[in-house]
Protein backbone atom coordinates (compact mmCIF):
# COMPACT_ATOMS: atom_id res chain seq x y z
CA UNK A 1 0.00 0.00 0.00
CA UNK A 2 1.19 3.29 -0.85
CA UNK A 3 2.34 6.14 1.84
CA UNK A 4 -0.27 8.34 0.35
CA UNK A 5 -2.91 5.66 0.79
CA UNK A 6 -2.15 4.98 4.11
CA UNK A 7 -2.64 8.74 5.28
CA UNK A 8 -5.43 8.87 3.26
CA UNK A 9 -7.26 5.91 5.46
CA UNK A 10 -5.74 7.74 8.87
CA UNK A 11 -7.52 11.27 7.81
CA UNK A 12 -10.58 8.98 7.57
CA UNK A 13 -10.13 7.93 11.03
CA UNK A 14 -9.42 11.32 12.53
CA UNK A 15 -12.34 12.85 10.58
CA UNK A 16 -14.70 10.19 12.13
CA UNK A 17 -13.49 9.99 15.42
CA UNK A 18 -13.54 14.41 15.21
CA UNK A 19 -9.54 14.25 15.67
CA UNK A 20 -8.16 17.95 14.72
CA UNK A 21 -7.42 17.17 11.52
CA UNK A 22 -8.66 20.38 9.20
CA UNK A 23 -6.34 23.15 8.54
CA UNK A 24 -8.38 25.31 10.98
CA UNK A 25 -8.80 22.88 13.92
CA UNK A 26 -4.94 21.69 13.59
CA UNK A 27 -2.20 22.63 16.51
CA UNK A 28 1.06 21.90 15.16
CA UNK A 29 2.96 22.13 18.24
CA UNK A 30 0.69 19.80 19.34
CA UNK A 31 1.22 17.66 16.52
CA UNK A 32 4.68 17.69 17.03
CA UNK A 33 4.81 16.68 20.57
CA UNK A 34 3.07 13.90 19.13
CA UNK A 35 5.33 12.84 16.94
CA UNK A 36 7.91 13.17 19.85
CA UNK A 37 6.47 11.42 21.83
CA UNK A 38 6.29 8.31 19.31
CA UNK A 39 9.70 9.01 18.70
CA UNK A 40 10.36 8.48 22.46
CA UNK A 41 8.55 5.30 21.88
CA UNK A 42 11.47 4.58 18.90
CA UNK A 43 13.84 4.97 21.67
CA UNK A 44 13.25 2.23 23.75
CA UNK A 45 12.65 -0.06 20.68
CA UNK A 46 16.35 0.83 18.93
CA UNK A 47 19.36 2.18 18.69
CA UNK A 48 20.23 6.08 20.63
CA UNK A 49 21.54 7.44 17.10
CA UNK A 50 18.11 6.71 15.51
CA UNK A 51 16.46 8.74 18.53
CA UNK A 52 18.50 11.49 18.46
CA UNK A 53 18.48 12.13 14.77
CA UNK A 54 14.59 11.53 14.43
CA UNK A 55 14.13 13.96 17.29
CA UNK A 56 16.39 16.42 15.38
CA UNK A 57 14.60 16.29 12.05
CA UNK A 58 10.97 16.65 14.27
CA UNK A 59 12.28 19.95 16.00
CA UNK A 60 13.59 21.02 13.08
CA UNK A 61 10.73 20.61 11.18
CA UNK A 62 8.93 22.70 13.96
CA UNK A 63 11.44 25.31 14.00
CA UNK A 64 10.38 25.76 10.15
CA UNK A 65 7.05 26.18 10.96
CA UNK A 66 7.44 28.54 13.94
CA UNK A 67 9.22 31.09 11.64
CA UNK A 68 6.64 30.54 9.13
CA UNK A 69 9.18 28.86 6.78
CA UNK A 70 6.02 26.84 5.23
CA UNK A 71 8.44 25.54 2.25
CA UNK A 72 10.79 24.15 4.40
CA UNK A 73 8.25 22.58 6.69
CA UNK A 74 6.45 20.74 4.40
CA UNK A 75 9.86 19.17 3.27
CA UNK A 76 11.31 18.06 6.90
CA UNK A 77 7.67 16.43 6.96
CA UNK A 78 8.47 14.84 3.57
CA UNK A 79 12.12 13.99 4.64
CA UNK A 80 10.83 12.09 8.22
CA UNK A 81 8.23 10.12 6.32
CA UNK A 82 10.93 9.01 3.85
CA UNK A 83 13.73 8.09 6.91
CA UNK A 84 10.71 6.25 9.16
CA UNK A 85 10.06 4.50 5.89
CA UNK A 86 13.70 3.54 5.74
CA UNK A 87 14.68 3.09 9.18
CA UNK A 88 11.49 0.33 9.16
CA UNK A 89 13.31 -1.44 6.04
CA UNK A 90 16.49 -1.75 7.69
CA UNK A 91 14.65 -3.48 11.09
CA UNK A 92 12.46 -5.66 8.60
CA UNK A 93 9.56 -3.76 9.86
CA UNK A 94 6.87 -3.81 7.96
CA UNK A 95 5.51 -0.44 8.60
CA UNK A 96 2.52 -0.66 6.45
CA UNK A 97 0.99 -3.74 8.73
CA UNK A 98 2.13 -1.57 11.14
CA UNK A 99 0.07 1.04 10.43
CA UNK A 100 -2.58 -0.53 9.50
CA UNK A 101 -2.73 -2.49 12.42
CA UNK A 102 -2.58 0.97 14.92
CA UNK A 103 -5.82 2.20 12.55
CA UNK A 104 -7.52 -0.88 13.35
CA UNK A 105 -6.37 -0.63 17.23
CA UNK A 106 -7.67 3.22 17.16
CA UNK A 107 -11.23 1.86 15.63
CA UNK A 108 -12.02 0.93 19.23
CA UNK A 109 -10.77 3.70 21.36
CA UNK A 110 -12.25 6.41 22.71
CA UNK A 111 -10.89 9.39 22.94
CA UNK A 112 -11.67 12.94 25.28
CA UNK A 113 -10.97 15.68 23.72
CA UNK A 114 -11.85 17.84 26.95
CA UNK A 115 -8.61 16.52 28.94
CA UNK A 116 -4.37 17.56 29.43
CA UNK A 117 -5.49 20.80 28.17
CA UNK A 118 -7.39 20.25 25.03
CA UNK A 119 -4.80 16.87 24.12
CA UNK A 120 -6.50 13.35 23.37
CA UNK A 121 -6.43 10.56 25.68
CA UNK A 122 -7.33 7.30 25.93
CA UNK A 123 -9.61 5.70 27.67
CA UNK A 124 -11.23 2.37 28.04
Amino acid sequence: MKLNEIAALILKQAEEKGWSHTKELLSVAEKTMLMATEISELREATLTEDYLYFYGLVTNAYDYYRHKDIENFLRSLKIIALEIRLLAQNLKLNLDSACLNKIEINQTRVWNKNQLNGNYYKTS
